[in-house]
């Protein structure tokens, strides 16, 4: 702070002690602070994006309606009738001591204003304190899943489950204390709630946008604890998988007494075949396990022809839709045909089925049936087959 500043602040401490009021805020608040209070002065100052032009239509409306002139709804003559009627009384000027009356609940009103942004300025610097140990927690809880990936090593996945949950939750309550903070900030500055309703989005992406690396280092968390859970739902089945497949590759390298060409491709193929039955749980992690597990463990209620998905339910659990090529149910239908005991070649030619439909065959049967028939005339029909286009040789 200035020497100059300072002389000054210490000059109406002590002209108005009772009045003034002085408090050391960080920069940030008095950004905040002053592109708030845009209709209390006049002229240019700091703002935030989209406020300079809301305030400046609102004191343009609230300008025009004062200056206006009292005119009739049709002719704009003076709507207090003819001008040789006789005119009401002037309003008598207030006297002396309604003027101080009127001064002394000005003064009161901007007390209490005073003393509602001194409170939310507090309550904005405890707000501060919360913000930046939830911050430094993420980050702590972030690095350590960073190092423990590189290391190889696992965390403990309920632990990990625990604290992504507590350290969201932790971040949703800073979001809402921001909010009610703001809205008490912008109501002790004489903010109408018309003007809080069109800054707030405003101010919440403002306040997104400085907490981007947070919310990013949460996310990172949020993937390794999905990872876990694929993990922890893939590991039976991968197991049974490999089991299946190395007992496919070996009945295919015992059909042949000799080895040839031929016989060496069919093995590869076979190799390829077993490889694909397991799954890989970084690459499933960036998927929806919820509709991976609503395949896998629920029962379809069928084909849903206007949103284009089956729908699936668990028990006590509410539906869910998922597409018919989604990859959740892919891999979903594959462990269920590992699990259900069917050999490789089995496995692999309902996926070529499932593959070959770009819808199910319900839906495909349904859109047939709704389709008029195309009438082919049969002179048409015969020069069709005068053209050779029907036979059957």
């Amino acid at each position: 702070m200035s020497p100059e500043i300072r002389k000054l602040i210490d000059a109406l401490a002590r002209d108005f002690p009772a009045r003034f009021t002085h408090h050391v805020i960080s920069r940030a608040d008095a950004r905040e602070i002053w592109a708030r209070g845009l209709n209390l002065e006049r002229g240019q100052q700091l703002e935030l994006p989209q406020v300079r032009q809301l305030a400046r239509e609102h004191k343009a409306q609230q300008q025009a309606r004062a200056n206006a002139p009292e005119r009739g709804p049709e002719t704009g003559r003076d709507s207090r009738g003819h001008v040789n009627e006789p005119r009401a009384p002037e309003r008598v000027p207030e006297t002396v001591g309604t003027q101080s009356i009127s001064r002394v609940e000005r003064e009161r009103v901007e007390h209490l204003r005073t003393l509602a942004m001194a409170a939310a300025l507090e309550r904005g610097r405890d707000l501060d304190t919360a913000r930046q140990a939830v911050r430094d927690a993420i980050t702590a809880q972030a690095i350590e899943v960073a190092v423990s990936r590189a290391q190889g090593r696992e965390l403990d996945p309920e632990l990990l489950r625990d604290a992504h949950a507590a350290l969201s939750a932790g971040l949703e309550q800073i979001r809402e204390r921001e909010r009610q903070n703001s809205r008490n900030m912008l109501t002790a500055a004489g903010t109408s709630p018309e003007q809080i309703a069109s800054l707030a989005p405003v101010l919440e992406h403002n306040r997104e946008a400085r907490r981007e690396e947070t919310v990013r280092h949460l996310d990172s968390i949020g993937k390794e604890v999905q990872r876990h859970e694929w993990v922890r739902e893939l590991t039976t089945h991968n197991e049974r998988a490999q089991q299946r497949g190395l007992e496919h590759v070996r009945e295919v390298q015992a059909k042949a007494a000799v080895r040839t060409p031929e016989h060496d491709a069919r093995v590869q193929s076979a190799e390829r075949e077993a490889r694909q039955l397991t799954i890989d749980p970084d690459q499933a992690a960036r998927l929806d396990l919820e509709k991976f597990r609503a395949v896998r463990y629920g029962r379809s209620l069928g084909y849903d022809h206007e949103a284009k998905a089956h729908i699936y339910q668990r028990a006590g659990r509410p539906p869910i839709e998922v597409e018919h090529d989604a990859r959740e149910r892919d891999l979903a239908i594959l462990t269920n045909n590992v699990e259900r005991g069917l050999t490789v070649e089995q496995i692999t030619v309902a996926r070529l089925a499932e593959a070959g439909h770009a819808f199910p065959v319900e839906e495909a049967a349904r859109a047939r049936s709704i389709e008029p028939p195309t009438e082919i005339l049969a002179r048409d029909h015969d020069r069709g087959q005068e053209r050779g286009l029907y036979r059957d040789r």
